[in-house]
């Protein structure tokens, strides 16, 4: 064999595998992962499983990719908004998440997630195959169903002040009220909400009084929490 044959075999053997981290707070998911790990030895290795993102960044341990459940901990803790700070790292983010509103998925790709992977979807090899692309530096939006939600393009994007002023109606204030709590007039907050009416209007769906809260929550823009709404972050 010519040695440039023999060279390049050798660096295919001694290929390390893809440093994975796991961030999820059932025990099941984390011990599902560590089994695909344990089946491919060559391709994935887990260096740490964990339920906090912030467990993550303080253990002071190298990874090539992250495996980012969207909620985690007992109190439903949505973890979109720290894809920046793993980012930081060096690292890469895969969501992998049963979430099925549109605007979250949408809104963690838009802070730099590289992909995601649904739970109800698939099966482990699928994920394997994410996980390495990721892992590569592709993208990873290839499930039938992650595509169809990416894809709606009935979903509303909405800016956060918008979000604010939904919730704030969600949870009954009215529009003094709302005013007041943001410090602006009541006249922004009846102009921003027509203006949100509007968005879905022109994406072909109902909207107006209570029904654009009810759109905005479909969306995931609001999340009931403690049973209350609040703005996702």
């Amino acid at each position: 064999m010519p040695d440039s044959l023999v060279a390049a075999s050798d660096h295919i053997e001694r290929r390390k595998p893809l440093l994975l981290a796991v961030v999820d707070d059932a025990w099941e998911n984390r011990a599902a992962v560590q089994m695909l790990a344990v089946a491919h030895p060559s391709e994935i290795r887990v260096v740490l499983e964990t339920h906090s993102v912030d467990d993550l960044l303080q253990g002071g341990i190298t990874f090539d990719v992250v495996l980012l459940d969207v909620w985690l901990g007992d109190d439903d803790e949505l973890s979109i908004g720290r894809v920046p700070d793993i980012l930081a790292t060096g690292a890469k983010v895969l969501l992998h998440t049963q979430e099925r509103t549109p605007a979250k998925l949408i809104e963690a790709l838009d802070r730099g997630a590289s992909g995601i992977a649904l739970k109800y979807e698939g099966g482990p090899d699928l994920l394997l195959e994410a996980i390495l692309a990721v892992g590569r530096g592709e993208e990873w939006v290839r499930s039938p169903m992650a595509h169809a939600l990416l894809s709606d393009t009935r979903c509303a994007r909405l800016t956060l002040r918008q979000r604010e002023i939904v919730a704030l109606i969600a949870d009954g204030l009215n529009y003094e009220q709302a005013a007041e709590a943001l410090v602006v007039s009541k006249e922004t907050i009846k102009k921003t909400l027509a203006d949100v009416a509007h968005r879905y209007r022109e994406l072909g769906r109902p909207a107006g009084g209570k029904r654009t809260v009810h759109e905005a929550m479909r969306d995931g823009h609001i999340q009931m929490r403690g049973g209350r709404p609040e703005v996702s972050p």
